[in-house]
């Protein structure tokens, strides 16, 4: 297991990457403790790193989102209890649904626009706040 310090969500998120395996083949997993910004100009640049590094993280295969047990999560092809529904329905020689490497490089660019957006918010907020002084 590797753990990665990934402030942006809060100052002291934790991630992780580990080993998971499907029918004894192994797929590198990659749990996030959350790559959103917040709280203001310092949160936003945090995520906006913390998600830098991990965008160049190669190989992951498995992604489990902060917050991916809520039905109808932004993250691309289902919640980890939607993914779960389809993984008790497996047939023999049917993808694992969770085994998705598309859906994780597809949902960290997303999160990476995101992110920017919110800092460019952030900042245009605080020159305002600032200039009302």
């Amino acid at each position: 297991m590797k753990l990665y310090k990934t402030p942006g969500h809060t100052p002291g998120v934790m991630s992780a990457e580990f080993t998971v395996y499907d029918n004894g083949v192994p797929h590198k997993a990659f749990y996030s403790g959350g790559l959103g910004g917040r709280d203001g100009v310092k949160g936003f640049e945090d995520a906006v790193k913390s998600s830098a590094r991990v965008a160049q993280i190669q190989g992951i295969d498995v992604y489990f989102a902060n917050h991916g047990w809520n039905p109808g999560t932004d993250y691309p092809n289902g919640s980890i209890f939607e993914r779960a529904a389809k993984l008790k329905d497996r047939k023999p020689g049917e993808p694992n649904p969770f085994v998705d490497p598309a859906s994780w490089k597809e949902n960290i660019a997303r999160t990476q626009v995101r992110i920017q957006r919110g800092l460019e918010e952030e900042r245009r907020k605080a020159a305002g706040a600032a200039a009302d002084k």
